[in-house]
C-alpha cells in the first residue's frame, strides 16, 4: 500500500507542475517582471526576469526598436491607472533581451524573455513600479512593464560597544 500511496502522489504532483507550465503567450493578457525579492534598501542589486512574446501581435515592440530603457516610478492610485509614465521617472539601466526562453532544464518560460539587473538608487522608502519603455515610448513584447516592489529605509547599524 505504501509504495501505491507513493505512486499516486507521483502521479498527482506531476500533473500539478504540468498545469503551472504556461501554454505560450496569452492574446487578452501580457507579461510581467518577476523580481527576485519583494523589499530591497538602496544600493541592493535588483534582479528581474520576464517572459516576452511579439509575434502574434505585428502591434508590438521587437528588440530591432530598442534599446529598451527601465525606470523606478514611485507608486500611487493614478500610476496603477496607466499614467506612471507622467509621474517623475528614475532611470536604472537597459534591459537585456534574449531570442531564448528563460530558464534552464524542462520547465523554461518563452519563447523569448527579457532581463534586468540594477543597483536600486537612494530614493524615498516606498512602494516603486519598475516600467520601460524605447525611446519612442514603446513597450517590448506583451511586456506591459508594471512590477510592483518596496525600497525600504536603510538600516542604521549600531556600533558595536566593547566592554571591557
Amino acid at each position: 500500500m505504501t509504495r501505491r500511496f507513493r505512486t499516486v502522489a507521483a502521479v498527482l504532483v506531476a500533473m500539478a507542475c504540468l498545469a503551472l507550465v504556461p501554454a505560450g503567450p496569452a492574446s487578452a493578457g501580457g507579461s510581467s517582471w518577476t523580481l527576485d525579492r519583494e523589499h530591497y534598501q538602496p544600493g541592493d542589486t535588483a534582479f528581474a526576469w520576464a517572459a516576452i512574446a511579439w509575434a502574434h501581435n505585428p502591434d508590438l515592440g521587437t528588440p530591432a526598436e530598442g534599446p529598451y530603457h527601465a525606470s523606478l516610478v514611485e507608486y500611487s492610485p493614478d500610476t496603477a491607472s496607466g499614467q506612471a509614465l507622467e509621474r517623475p521617472l528614475t532611470p536604472v539601466g537597459d534591459l537585456t533581451i534574449s531570442l531564448e526562453p528563460y530558464g534552464t532544464g524542462p520547465v523554461r518560460f518563452g519563447p523569448h524573455h527579457a532581463e534586468l539587473r540594477f543597483t536600486v538608487p537612494n530614493l524615498p522608502p516606498g512602494r516603486y513600479l519598475l516600467v520601460h519603455a524605447n525611446d519612442a515610448g514603446k513597450y517590448v513584447g506583451d511586456l506591459s512593464g508594471q512590477s510592483l516592489f518596496w525600497i525600504d529605509a536603510p538600516v542604521v547599524r549600531a556600533a558595536p560597544t566593547f566592554t571591557g
